[in-house]
């Protein structure tokens, strides 16, 4: 952050020796005001909520969507970005 690092990028559900969340909330306190941004498995509308209440600012989202198993009845990439941003409103 001194260098002019704007934030982070971590990828906190593919951690073999922590947990997830302890990740993102050390990762938090470590980053003070600069961005945290979750990255990988993000798959769930409770994964969202959480991330959003350890801390991170965004999140990324890839296969999830691109595969349909985000919100497998809807099919469609449409239809699963559709409900991502109504769990992220949600959150």
């Amino acid at each position: 952050m001194d260098s002019g690092c704007a934030g982070a990028d971590l990828l906190a559900y593919r951690a073999t020796e922590a947990e997830p969340l302890a990740l993102v909330k050390a990762a938090r306190r470590g980053l003070g005001s600069g961005y945290l941004i979750v990255a990988g498995s993000i798959t769930t509308p409770e994964r969202i909520r959480a991330i959003a209440d350890a801390g991170a600012d965004a999140f990324t989202i890839g296969t999830a969507v691109f595969d349909g198993s985000y919100s497998p009845r809807k099919g469609s990439l449409i239809s699963q970005l559709s409900d991502v941003l109504t769990d992220i409103e949600a959150a």
